[in-house]
């Protein structure tokens, strides 16, 4: 899991990018063929990326969110190896995010 402390907060009115890098020794060689981010509540996935190695997520705030509420956004990728990687990232709905 990313810590919370290496995630910027989202301010409750705005959207936002969040980018993951995915190093050589998780890959083992491979590229990121795949990338789906999915949530629980809480956030609207507005798009999804992947660049060379990173993979991104643009989020808003959904309706009915608030100040100080934190929200899991879960990662699945899949690699050219075919091998299925995991990682999961909290944000903080903050009116100090931009």
């Amino acid at each position: 899991m990313i810590p919370i402390s290496d995630t910027p907060p989202l301010h409750p009115t705005s959207a936002k990018w969040y980018w993951l890098k995915w190093n050589d020794q998780e890959l083992q060689g491979a590229t990121i063929a795949l990338s789906t981010w999915s949530t629980s509540g809480g956030l609207d996935i507005v798009d999804q990326a992947i660049n060379g190695q990173m993979t991104g997520v643009k989020v808003s705030a959904a309706v009915g969110a608030v100040e100080g509420q934190y929200v899991e956004l879960d990662l699945e990728i899949q690699t050219s190896a075919g091998e299925t990687l995991h990682e999961q990232m909290i944000i903080e709905i903050s009116k100090k995010g931009h």
